[in-house]
């Protein structure tokens, strides 16, 4: 195996994590990470029982015999004082946030056969000052301290400005729907940089799995499961695989929505054995009350920046659940902006975030108080790292100060 320098983009969203790799040597486009079993991303899910920890889908896994054990949507929790209680276990969430990370490099230097040269992550733009030191502290004590922080419109708009997408110098509002919750912001490009304007806002209630909630609940309603909704089954442990396979169904029907009028959900769950059939105007009837909050809140960042939406050069759709057609054609219709469609909206940030850490030169901005933090390279650059007869056993070793014992398990 011949190692190549690269570097390396994550992108630990709410529901999922991606990561992607560029080459130094003059990749014109990312590279996706395999972290999934049958995608890129994996759910950005950490089990965690007395004597181990794994991530990805084995934590999903897991969690189908021991729900109580697994930890999901760690992002709000980073901050909060209370640490996170798992069996006999306590950790702060900003641990277990690098720990996760950590995993993903781990993926990322297996399927590239060496370790990247700098490394960039993504987190939410609204962070201040507490939230990302409380991160940089984690990533320092688990050996990563000098991996770069992006905000996750800024990559994703880097991703794109590089792309020629966007142009530089344009004004552009992101609008980022991913699995667990809304962002909107508005982004100014330079030639080869982006910056935020104005106070980027989100709803944390509002995501993917919110919508495959609904989906999992008429999906019930429709199969004839009366009074039976998808948290009862949730409680259910006899109910609980069969529950798991039915969420998985509404998330691949709402996928199959975004291309096809309508699509069919396989109900084996509460003694029944059928199919339910939804379209894409089911779809919408259950989503458009939730959109038009997010176009609101889209609306309400130009206002506080002081811009009118004709003064907006296009909006950017992000965020694997911006795929949904309705999406489209609700957010044109109320900003009558020119739409510009995220065709990997599910990596696009993993990718810009891999670009920042090739460029070596961004500077995470907390939205809300415009203070910047200090970059710096990532990691020792690998062709000064020894060469053994067995690259991936050196490759290992190279790993182990900042993956802790319990945390090797594998997706």
């Amino acid at each position: 195996m011949t190692a190549r320098r690269f570097c390396l983009g994550i992108d630990p969203g709410g529901s999922r994590i991606s990561a992607a790799v560029w080459d130094a040597a003059g990749d014109t486009r990312a590279r996706p990470v395999s972290l999934g079993r049958h995608a890129d991303a994996a759910p950005a899910s950490i089990f965690v029982s007395s004597g181990d920890i794994v991530f990805g889908d084995a934590a999903e896994r897991r969690a189908l015999a021991q729900p109580d054990l697994l930890v999901r949507r760690l992002l709000p929790r980073i901050g909060d004082d209370t640490p996170l209680a798992v069996v006999d276990r306590r950790f702060a969430a900003e641990d277990l946030f690098v720990r996760l990370i950590g995993w993903a490099v781990q993926a990322a230097a297996v399927q590239e056969g060496d370790l990247p040269a700098s490394i960039a992550v993504t987190v939410p733009v609204a962070w201040g000052p507490y939230r990302t030191a409380l991160v940089g502290e984690a990533l320092e004590r688990h050996g990563l301290g000098d991996a770069t922080l992006v905000a996750g419109p800024v990559a994703v708009a880097r991703h794109h400005l590089r792309h020629d997408r966007i142009h530089a110098g344009a004004l552009v509002g992101v609008y980022d729907f991913g699995g667990s919750s809304f962002t909107a912001a508005l982004v100014r490009t330079g030639e080869s940089d982006v910056a935020i304007e104005g106070t980027p806002m989100s709803i944390d209630d509002l995501g993917g799995i919110d919508v495959d909630d609904r989906m999992m609940d008429f999906a019930l309603r429709r199969a004839g499961v009366p009074g039976l909704d998808s948290g009862a089954l949730e409680r259910d442990a006899g109910e609980r695989v069969a529950l798991a396979a039915l969420r998985r169904e509404c998330t691949d029907a709402k996928e199959a929505l975004s291309s096809d009028s309508e699509s069919i959900i396989p109900v084996l769950v509460a003694g029944r054995c059928t199919t339910v059939r939804v379209t894409r105007e089911d779809l919408e009837a259950m989503i458009d009350a939730h959109l038009a909050r997010t176009i609101d809140l889209m609306l309400d960042v130009f206002d506080d920046a002081g811009v009118e939406p004709d003064g907006v050069d296009a909006i950017l759709l992000t965020g694997g659940s911006s795929r949904i057609p309705r999406v489209a054609q609700l957010v044109s219709e109320r900003v009558r902006r020119p739409i510009i469609v995220d065709g990997s909206p599910k990596i696009a940030a993993a990718a810009g975030a891999a670009q920042a850490a090739a460029d070596g030169s961004y500077e995470m901005r907390g939205a809300l108080d415009g203070e910047p933090g200090a970059v710096e390279p990532l990691m020792p650059q690998p062709a000064a790292a020894p060469r053994h007869a067995h690259p991936m056993k050196d490759l290992v070793g190279r790993l182990l100060p900042f993956l802790s014992p319990s945390a090797r398990g594998s997706a």
